[in-house]
Parts: C-alpha cells; sequence; structure tokens
C-alpha cells in the first residue's frame, strides 16, 4: 500500500474524516499507523533491553486514539506532532522506570542506551524536569517542541523533520537551536 505523503492532500483527508468520511477515515488511520511505526523504528535504531517496536508502537495508538486525536486534529501537523509527542512520553517514562530499578547501582548509563538516557545520566538532568519543561516549550512554541521530539526522540534527520512539518530545512535548524538555548537555560545551564 502506497501513503500519501503530501501534507495538502492529507489535510483534505482528515477534514473529510473529520465530516464522517469513512474511506477518508481508513486512510488517515493508516497513514497515521505507517508514521507511528516509522517513529517507532527510528526511536528504537538502538537496542534497548525491554522495550520492541510493537509495544512502543501499540502504546502510542492506544494514546492517539484515547486523545481522539484524528477528530480533535486541526491539520495533519497536529498529527505528526502528537504522534511524536506521545513517543517522546513513551519512551521518556520507560527510561525513568528503567532508571529507577538501577538507581541504587554506581554504574553509569550503559552504552547501548538513547542519547537522552546518556545526557540525564551526565549531566544530572531529572525525567520529570525535562518532560515539564518540553511541555512548557510546547504551549510558547508548539513547533519547536515538535522539532525537538521528532529530531531527537524520533531520530528524525533534519530533512525528515521539515518533510513532516512542511517547513525548510533551515527553519528546522533555528528551531532546533533555539529550543536547546531554552531548554538549556530552563533545566538550569549556565551557558548556552
Amino acid at each position: 500500500m502506497t501513503f500519501v505523503t503530501n501534507a495538502s492532500v492529507l489535510h483534505e483527508l482528515l477534514v473529510a474524516a473529520q465530516k464522517g468520511d469513512v474511506g477518508a477515515r481508513e486512510r488517515i488511520a493508516a497513514w497515521m499507523l505507517h508514521t507511528a511505526k516509522a517513529q517507532a523504528s527510528r526511536a528504537l535504531r538502538v537496542r534497548y533491553s525491554s522495550l520492541s517496536h510493537s509495544s512502543l508502537m501499540s502504546h502510542v495508538l492506544v494514546r492517539l486514539v484515547r486523545g481522539n486525536t484524528m477528530d480533535r486534529a486541526p491539520d495533519i501537523y497536529y498529527v505528526v506532532a502528537a504522534i511524536s509527542r506521545a513517543t517522546r512520553q513513551l519512551l521518556i517514562d520507560h527510561y525513568r522506570r528503567v532508571d529507577s530499578r538501577r538507581r541504587h547501582a554506581e554504574f553509569g548509563a550503559p552504552a547501548d542506551s538513547p542519547w537522552f538516557q546518556q545526557v540525564f545520566h551526565d549531566q544530572h538532568i531529572d525525567e520529570r524536569e525535562l518532560e515539564t519543561a518540553l511541555e512548557e516549550l510546547e504551549k510558547i512554541h508548539s513547533r519547536k517542541a515538535s522539532v525537538v521530539n521528532l529530531r531527537f526522540f524520533c531520530e528524525m534527520s533534519a530533512c525528515e523533520v521539515a518533510l513532516a512539518l512542511g517547513i525548510s530545512k533551515s527553519t528546522v535548524e533555528s528551531d532546533l537551536r533555539l529550543a536547546r538555548a531554552w531548554l538549556f537555560r530552563r533545566l538550569g545551564g549556565t551557558n548556552a
């Protein structure tokens, strides 16, 4: 099955689905599933001990369904952001649980940990504090938060993020620099 990737066509399908078109709803649902699979694959490029691709993907889809994402979405970018947000939240929750199990150990984060787990360990960042900061960033600068989610938690390239959000690669890079600086200040850094 080939999936529509043109944002305007996807938006038209989304509007039709919200108006009750069953065929459009099925096509958007299939696209959401495909997108969630792709993001789960990117997020799990590194081998994780207890988190599987299918587990992450199914949990993301459950959050999307429970949040009534398809019906609430004003546009297709909202859906992409919702998928990446759910992926980020699930990854952080998973590693918070993993970290709590080995909190009393004196070992560092294992070499096969994802980048953000290494950052949590190396810079003594509390996962809850980062999650709160990312939620604040989302309220202030939703596109910048989406760029962070897609770029780091879903491990998409700058070009892939640009395509997913319908913006240029240079805008992705600019948003990322500004978001990282904001997060650094928010999390108590002394220089950017």
